[in-house]
């Protein structure tokens, strides 16, 4: 083997083949695993009970008339295209103006 070949072997092994070797290693993934968890338990209780943050979105929301049904995680019951605020001047001016599909993607005429 030349000098090249040996080069391209060896930076394969360092760059590739040892690194999915301990990213694959479950030492590796649980001593992270715990790092995070370790962590998010220390910091985040004592960063909450200092500010009395509440985790739910939906507590933001209660009373409010218009925003009964926003949930935990900020999206609507009814669904995300349900609950878009769109005014009536868009609806009358987003039209399909041509029948056929491909008519529709096609730009206006053009000027000269």
């Amino acid at each position: 083997m030349n000098k090249i070949k040996k080069c391209r072997y060896l930076f394969l092994l360092i760059t590739i083949l040892i690194p999915l070797l301990f990213l694959n290693s479950n030492l590796f993934y649980h001593s992270i695993k715990k790092n995070i968890s370790d962590l998010n338990e220390n910091n985040n209780e004592s960063f909450k009970d200092n500010v009395r943050i509440s985790q739910g979105v939906s507590t933001l929301f209660e009373g409010t008339e218009q925003n009964l049904n926003i949930t935990d995680t900020g999206m609507s019951n009814e669904g995300f295209m349900a609950n878009l605020n769109v005014t009536k001047k868009m609806d009358t001016v987003r039209k399909k103006v041509r029948v056929d599909n491909i008519q529709n993607l096609k730009g206006g005429k053009k000027r000269r």
